[in-house]
């Protein structure tokens, strides 16, 4: 038990700290994008507008992301494992995913660039694996409830 708790709470460590990288990316983004753009393409394809459009766009997401999977290691911290409050946050951590894997697929076929491709694929990856995840934690709640449910 004290080696799970020391778990969730080192994950949710881990939560915070990608809060603070993405709060500290949001305010460097634009710099980092043009010393891609000047330093590894060589002035290559313009400058790093869509690159920058496209990471903005998958802001909301992040934190969308970032603050259910806080919620869902907070109720496992609590030993509320099997809820269906965790089934919702599931959902929505697929949902975010998904998110992701749209804006850049749309923004990495528009520029032609691979990487974004790359983590359009990787997004839609993790959006189904959660979705498995959630439909297996959906069915163990309704286990739990017709168990609860039993004389």
């Amino acid at each position: 038990m004290i080696k799970k708790s020391w778990s969730v709470v080192i994950t949710m460590v881990l939560c915070g700290l990608l809060v603070a990288a993405l709060f500290v990316m949001i305010a460097v983004m634009p710099q980092l994008a043009d010393w891609y753009y000047f330093t590894v393409r060589h002035g290559a394809s313009g400058d790093g507008k869509p690159l920058l459009v496209a990471f903005y766009l998958c802001v909301p997401g992040a934190f969308f992301a970032v603050y259910h999977l806080m919620r869902l290691m907070h109720n496992i911290y609590k030993n509320d494992v099997f809820i269906l409050r965790n089934v919702t946050h599931l959902r929505c951590l697929a949902w975010s995913c998904g998110y992701v894997a749209v804006v850049t697929l749309v923004v990495g076929v528009v520029l032609g660039y691979l990487p974004l491709l790359i983590i359009s694929f990787a997004a839609l990856f993790f959006c189904l694996c959660i979705r498995v995840i959630r439909h297996v934690m959906g069915a163990a709640v309704e286990i739990k409830t017709e168990n609860e449910l039993t004389i």
